[in-house]
């Protein structure tokens, strides 16, 4: 709300959007050379990523959040605590297309009974808390109940009127 322009948030999302192809760039040793040929290829010519991005939706950043949030599960990056806070911040303010990702990698941490120092743990915390107080104020506009941004919007897809076939 620092100003009644959508281009900030639109230049924004479609900079996460952007930031796709990086993320599958990496995934290569994964994928190999032609996985991520053809990855690259299929996202070049996916519309609705594109438009999600650009639009600055509620899904706007989710397959950004999701690539990355891949990368670093497949390649087992060691992210620092303030890396980790911010992830976590993103992911509890964005859409519900990461989720299943997101209780996938708990799942993965729980069965490889991976522990995180406790500086990591505080930043995750810190980071998701701090999104759920912002989104149950909607970032200043004014208190709505408590509001957990991917279920919010999960749960809205079946009730609103954007949800429907035509929109």
């Amino acid at each position: 709300q620092f100003t009644t322009s959508e281009i900030p948030a639109r230049v924004l999302a479609f900079a996460a959007t952007a930031s796709v192809p990086a993320a599958v760039y990496l995934l290569r040793p994964q994928l190999g050379s032609a996985g991520a040929l053809l990855a690259l290829v299929l996202l070049a010519f996916d519309a609705p990523a594109i438009d999600l991005g650009s639009s600055a939706s509620a899904a706007g950043f989710d397959l950004a959040l999701t690539a990355w949030l891949a990368v670093a599960l497949i390649r087992g990056v060691a992210l620092p605590p303030w890396v980790l806070g911010a992830g976590a911040f993103a992911l509890a303010t964005a859409g519900p297309i990461a989720l299943p990702l997101l209780f996938a990698a708990a799942g993965l941490a729980l069965y490889r009974r991976t522990r995180l120092s406790a500086p990591s743990v505080v930043a995750l915390g810190v980071g998701v808390l701090l999104a759920v107080a912002l989104t149950t104020v909607q970032f200043g506009l004014g208190v709505d109940g408590v509001v957990v941004a991917p279920f919010a919007v999960f749960a809205d897809s079946f009730e609103r009127d954007w949800s429907g076939s035509t929109a």
